[in-house]
């Protein structure tokens, strides 16, 4: 399943609209959520590099993903599930 967003605007909306209005909390494990994105990209052969290419992030960048110490964004995680 390919995830596709046309308006990333529309997305932070749902978000807030779930966070704000229905008060759902989210407690987001960005060290996890990092080292699935690792685990898959090794099993796809790719490199960070290449990766960051597919995304229009630096390497650097989805380095910092990979190892929880950035925050991801939503439109950050449809990109990445794009790739």
């Amino acid at each position: 399943m390919r995830f596709i967003y046309k308006n990333p605007i529309c997305l932070y909306n749902i978000y807030a609209m779930l966070v704000l209005k229905v008060g759902l909390k989210l407690d987001i494990n960005y060290s996890d959520i990092g080292k699935r994105i690792r685990n898959i990209r090794i099993k796809q052969k790719m490199t960070q590099r290449k990766l960051a290419d597919k995304i229009d992030k630096t390497s650097t960048h989805v380095s910092h993903i990979e190892n929880g110490t950035t925050k991801l964004s939503l439109i950050a995680i449809v990109d990445i599930a794009n790739a």
